[in-house]
């Protein structure tokens, strides 16, 4: 399975890994096809310059299909993350490939961690990309 760029209709589909074991297996992380889907605060895994990284939504423009967001390091894969200095970073819908369902775990003012179950699908999606 690859994951493709978003879209924007009104649709939303669940993301699934298919699993040897469970072929419905539900993962803890989302296509978005919605744009409901972007709302502030939500985190979202971001394809730049052919890296995946870890961000949460700050501000939605959807008219320009723009987004503000935090960026995390170090990039993916990882467990433990820690918000930019300089994190603010304006980017197209279009570099978004999924959403969390969940929201990390914060352990400090500045840092997250995934949980067990968001690090296993993000480790899996970092191999298929």
């Amino acid at each position: 399975m690859k994951c493709q760029s978003v879209s924007t209709s009104n649709e939303s589909k669940s993301f699934y890994f298919k699993q040897s074991f469970n072929l419905n297996y539900h993962l803890p992380i989302k296509q978005i096809l919605d744009r409901e889907d972007f709302r502030n605060s939500v985190f979202v895994i971001v394809e730049l310059n052919h890296t995946l990284h870890l961000a949460q939504i700050n501000h939605v423009d959807l008219k320009k299909n723009q987004l503000k967001i935090s960026m995390f390091s170090p990039p993916l894969p990882g467990k433990k993350f820690s918000i930019l200095k300089s994190s603010l970073t304006l980017i197209s819908i279009n570099n978004v490939i999924v959403r969390l369902t969940e929201t990390p775990i914060q352990t400090t003012r500045n840092r997250i961690t995934l949980s067990d179950e968001q690090f296993t699908s993000v480790q899996d999606l970092c191999d298929e990309f």
